[in-house]
């Protein structure tokens, strides 16, 4: 398969390499739509130095199963789905309590977090946990459904972290494109007066 990988920092390269097989519990993607995160950047431009070369970025995918592994029930070839990034085992105490993003063997496809960062979706297939993805609406482009982990994050941010209620006010500090996803996702839940501060006009 064609990958976009990184050689090291500031090298980028567009080229040929082994299209992976699914294993237990594993599903192949065949990437339609990945959207580009400022995670991404600051590793490729070198400015994030937690990265192991060489390494496929890309950890905002929607795409279409090509290929499931064994004991796989949740979906089909041909599903359209969204990836979740963050990959988790499903077996550990952490995850028994509901508690996945604690995972004792947590990895992440093509993003930062935990040690083990798995080949992400500058690609054009991508090999994740079966666990990690979400039925794509039919309704939904695939250039909008890779923006889910984004916009997640905004929700998280907005929702749960701030506790947003109805007909407060925000104030978001930083207009990239996180600080646009957090007011359209205060705006959708009701708040008051929405303001943005930014260092450009």
């Amino acid at each position: 398969m064609l990958a976009a990988v990184l050689k090291e920092a500031n090298r980028l390269v567009l080229e040929e390499v082994p299209t992976p097989e699914p294993g237990a519990g594993e599903v192949l993607v065949r990437i339609k739509a990945c959207g580009f995160c400022q995670t991404d950047y600051k590793a490729i431009t070198g400015r994030r130095t937690n990265v192991t070369f060489p390494l496929i970025p890309g950890h905002e995918p929607a795409g279409i199963v090509a290929a499931v592994g064994a004991h796989v029930t949740n979906v089909k070839e041909g599903d359209a789905v969204i990836i979740q990034p963050s990959g988790y085992c499903g077996l550990c105490r952490n995850c028994r309590l509901g508690l996945t993003h604690y995972c004792e063997h947590a990895y992440t496809t093509g993003g930062d977090g935990p040690e083990d960062v798995r080949a992400g979706s500058f690609a054009e297939y991508t090999l994740t946990g079966a666990n990690t993805l979400y039925p794509k609406p039919e309704s939904l482009p695939f250039e909008a459904a890779c923006q889910t982990e984004p916009v997640a994050g905004a929700w998280k941010g907005i929702i749960q972290m701030s506790q947003l209620t109805v007909g407060d006010d925000v104030v978001v500090i930083g207009t990239g494109g996180i600080g646009m996803y957090c007011l359209m996702v205060a705006k959708a839940a009701g708040a008051g007066r929405l303001i943005a501060v930014g260092r450009r006009q």
